[in-house]
């Protein structure tokens, strides 16, 4: 989902929230995801290992 995580961060530093638009897995709908980021601290993020192609 996120491809590059060092301005995937840059942006979080200056957002107070994050918005995803996405489809439900049956693809019934289009739904908005909003999430409060406010406090986001870079120091404590922990990146997650590379995910396996499938």
């Amino acid at each position: 989902m996120i491809r590059d995580d060092k301005a995937f961060i840059t942006l979080l530093e200056k957002s107070s929230k994050l918005e995803l638009d996405v489809t439900l897995k049956d693809g019934t709908r289009d739904e908005t995801l909003v999430y409060e980021v406010g406090g986001f601290d870079p120091a404590k993020w922990q990146p997650l290992g590379k995910a396996a192609k499938r």
